[in-house]
């Protein structure tokens, strides 16, 4: 399973200035991550629990504040920039430097999550 995520990744995983993809399953579990470096590895300390707690806590926000559902979660920084996507059964997240194109980012983690929902079919990884 594995191999068949780093093909899916690797058109996120080939964008200038990313440098880590963590892809979980609904429930928050890992099922795949992918580091540029072992310095961005070693650099790494969010857990997957972290990644799903800030996620549920958006979605609360954007539900308390009277919106619907979150498609996806943006920080951007002074150097770096992560992005959150939720679709279906799969999650998301990518960390970039600034170098990267927001824009580009975006479409990418979108196609990634969308193609491992098809992948996938729906069902829980």
């Amino acid at each position: 399973m594995s191999e068949e995520i780093a093909r899916v990744v690797k058109d996120l995983s080939s964008l200038y200035g990313v440098n880590s993809i963590v892809i979980l399953n609904s429930e928050g579990k890992g099922v795949y991550s992918w580091h540029r470096t072992d310095a961005d590895r070693r650099r790494f300390r969010l857990s997957e629990r972290t990644i799903k707690d800030m996620l549920d806590r958006a979605v609360e926000f954007v539900r308390l504040a009277g919106g619907d559902q979150v498609r996806n979660i943006i920080f951007r920084g002074r150097e770096n920039m992560t992005v959150i996507e939720h679709l279906e059964n799969i999650i998301v997240f990518a960390f970039a430097d600034m170098r990267a194109n927001l824009a580009l980012l975006l479409i990418r983690v979108r196609r990634v999550a969308e193609n491992l929902v098809k992948m996938f079919g729906g069902t829980s990884i």
